[in-house]
Formats: structure tokens, C-alpha cells, sequence
């Protein structure tokens, strides 16, 4: 007998590292049948290829390149793709989406336009603010949603609060964080980091902190400082690079090709500290037991926050340098029970066995 089929949209980098994680779950433990779709966001071969290679993923059923303007043309286009492609499966599979970013919106619009039951991982997710569209993609790809993974218990708390389970008719569960499964899981690199002794780990693509000339010229300007009296390297994504060549911002920092999942943990572990304006690495920090300094001014996991594991601040370079010093003074990291205990993928896969049976 053919199990049913599971059909993952990732387009990011986070979003391979997760369907990694649960993809060779199931695979290897379920009679489930699966297919990715690709989306294409992140399609150059040191943000896409080597994570799939590195992650032993097989290559994408389906590899997309929309190309647009703007973020809601994307959406639009992409949308309308997978719809199509949708439309073409059994009636009876089902969709599962990662995260918040533009791909996973898209793929909930796509699911509900083809009738199909939607599941969605890292739900309840919350900043209060819409200004950034990742909490727009989120708020409203779990609105669309049958099924919502939680990553944490506030996660959770959060979805009984807008009324799913209640007044919205949903499934809801707290099975940890499939991020939480790759960091124990996965084995690090063997390469470290340039240059000798202590590092400052530093991460930094948020369009909203990249895009304005202002935020980046403060927050590169704090990272020139702190490279004076301890090292920062930061591993360059692409887009920041771009647009420092455009704001003729100078980067004094120690610099990186972008790293593949292995490496980026292996650079993560070997660091004193970490800054960052990634929700994903802020919480990576947290797992390799650094203290970080997390550069966004709603960042979304205020458990690490509250946890006394980092510190939140604004993009201003005097905010920056303060924080940092408060990084400094941070007890160490006991633990990570906020995420789970490693085995999100055996919790997720136990209940789509279930679910679809």
C-alpha cells in the first residue's frame, strides 16, 4: 500500500537545513512518499547547492527560478507555480511549509488554492511588529494553516492566545525545534576560523537593517570597533556585500565566503561571542552556548533574551557597543530546554503517520 505524499516548499537556507532534518526522517522510518519544490529564492550554489549536497538531500522534484521586482510580485508569480504544480497531485497529499520567509507564504497560498490540508513548521512565531514582512508571512501562513508546528512552548502559548485550537480550528503541537535536531546531529567542520584566538562571530543579511544606508553604515561602524580590540569575522552574504559596494560603507572586519551548514557550526562553536540580525544564528548561538547580541529591534525569540543568553538591540552604533558590554557580563548558557530536546523530527514524522493515516 502507497503511503501518502508530502509535499515540502523551502526556497532559504533555514528552510534546507529543517527539511533536511525531517525529509531523511521520514524517509527512513515511514512508508510517507515525498516531494520538494524548490522555490528558487536562494539558487546560487554556495547558498543553495552545497547545503543539499552537505545535508544529503536529494536533488529537488521540482526547482523553480521566478524572477521579480519586489518581494509581492514574487509572491504573486511564485504562487501562481506551485499552484499549478499543486493542481497536478494526488487530491489527497499534503503540504508542508518552513518558517516565514517569502517561499513558505507563497506555498500556503498555493495549498489553500488547491484544496489541499496545509501543515506548517516554526508556527506561533510573534514580534508585534508588521513593519517586517517576515512577520507578515508568518501571521498569515498560520492563519491558512490545519496543522502548526510549535519550535517552543511560548510559540505555542501564542496560537491558544489568537484562539487556534479554540474559536480557529486547528491541530497544534510543541515538537521542539528541527534546528535543535541538525545543531546535535549534524558534525561540525573541521576548518576554523581566520586568524588566531578569540572571535567575534557575526552574522548580518535583515533587509531592514541592509537596505537603509543609515542602519548599515551604524551597524558596520560598531563592528570596525569592536574589530580593534577583538576579532570579528563574518561570513559576507551576498546581498550585504552588494549593497556596501553601493553605499561605499568600509568593512574592516575579517571576511567569509558564505558557509555551508557544517563550517557555519563549526564557526559558531569556535567563537567567544556572537552578533547577528538572524533569528536563525541567534538561536544557534544559543545552542552552541554563546552569548550573543541579537541587532533587531523585535527579535524572534525573546525566550533567549529573557533566558539571559543575549542581548537585543537596536541598529545604532552607540547602542551596539553598549550591548556589547552587556554581552560580556552574561552568565554563561546552561542549557537549551527552550527548543526542545533534539528531537523535533521524530515528533513531527510520528504525528503525520498518524495524521494521514
Amino acid at each position: 500500500m502507497r503511503g501518502r505524499k508530502v509535499i515540502h516548499i523551502v526556497g532559504k537556507r533555514p528552510e534546507f537545513i529543517k527539511l533536511a532534518m525531517l525529509y531523511n526522517y521520514i524517509r527512513n522510518n515511514t512508508s510517507l512518499r515525498q516531494m520538494v519544490i524548490h522555490t528558487g529564492q536562494h539558487n546560487s550554489a554556495n547558498m543553495s547547492d552545497i547545503f543539499f549536497e552537505e545535508l544529503r538531500l536529494p536533488e529537488p522534484d521540482v526547482m523553480l527560478g521566478v524572477r521579480a521586482h519586489n518581494a509581492h510580485e514574487f509572491i504573486g508569480k511564485l504562487a501562481g507555480e506551485i499552484t499549478t504544480l499543486l493542481n497536478q497531485e494526488e487530491r489527497d497529499a499534503v503540504v508542508l511549509t518552513y518558517g516565514d520567509t517569502n517561499s513558505t507564504l507563497a506555498g500556503a497560498l498555493s495549498a489553500r488554492r488547491a484544496g489541499m490540508l496545509l501543515l506548517h513548521f516554526e508556527s506561533g512565531v510573534r514580534t508585534g511588529d508588521f513593519t517586517m514582512p517576515e512577520e507578515i508571512n508568518r501571521v498569515l501562513t498560520d492563519r491558512l494553516s490545519d496543522v502548526h508546528y510549535c519550535c517552543t512552548g511560548e510559540n505555542l502559548d501564542n496560537l491558544k492566545k489568537e484562539g487556534y485550537g479554540s474559536v480557529i480550528p486547528s491541530e497544534l503541537l510543541w515538537t521542539g525545534d528541527l534546528m535543535l535536531d541538525a545543531f546535535i546531529k549534524i558534525e561540525a567542520g573541521r576548518n576554523r576560523a581566520p586568524g588566531s584566538g578569540s572571535y567575534i562571530a557575526a552574522t548580518i543579511h535583515r533587509a531592514g537593517n541592509i537596505l537603509d544606508r543609515e542602519k548599515l553604515s551604524a551597524i558596520i561602524s560598531a563592528l570596525n570597533t569592536l574589530h580593534r580590540s577583538m576579532q570579528v569575522v563574518i561570513p559576507l552574504h551576498p546581498h550585504t556585500g552588494k549593497r556596501l559596494r553601493e553605499f561605499g560603507i568600509e568593512l574592516r572586519c575579517a571576511v567569509l565566503e558564505p558557509l555551508g551548514y557544517h563550517e557555519m557550526k563549526r564557526f559558531l562553536c569556535d567563537a567567544e561571542y556572537v552578533v547577528t540580525d538572524s533569528g536563525g544564528v541567534a538561536r544557534e548561538a544559543y545552542f552552541a552556548r554563546k552569548r550573543s547580541m541579537v541587532v533587531m529591534g523585535h527579535p524572534f525569540w525573546p525566550e533567549i533574551i529573557r533566558a539571559n543568553a543575549a542581548v537585543r538591540c537596536n541598529p545604532e552604533t552607540a547602542e551596539i557597543l553598549a550591548g556589547f558590554d552587556r554581552v560580556r557580563q552574561l552568565p554563561e548558557i546552561a542549557g537549551h530546554p527552550i527548543f526542545g530536546d533534539g528531537k523535533a523530527a521524530q515528533k513531527i514524522s510520528d504525528h503525520l503517520v498518524n495524521y494521514l493515516s
